[in-house]
């Protein structure tokens, strides 16, 4: 499971209580809540888990510089 401080990335990556858990970074008390509730439900911690490695797996290698080459083609286009 992962547990994730909001810093402003993309929700792509964490959606708070499907693949992780978004707490603020500036609330200790949210902090040791997650951590708490993470530590008290086995279930919770393999569906989180579970979730977020079924994410990681569009965030391979071969498939980020994919993404990254077609962004690079479509962004610098060779002038006629």
């Amino acid at each position: 499971s992962e547990l994730k401080i909001e810093m402003g990335e993309p929700d792509e990556i964490v959606n708070d209580e499907k693949n992780g858990i978004l707490i603020d970074p500036r609330s200790p008390d949210q902090l040791k809540a997650a951590i708490l509730r993470l530590h008290a439900s086995e279930q919770q911690r393999r569906t989180l888990g579970d979730q977020g490695y079924e994410l990681a797996k569009n965030f391979t290698a071969n498939i980020m510089a994919q993404k990254y080459l077609n962004l690079y083609r479509n962004t610098v286009k060779p002038s006629s």
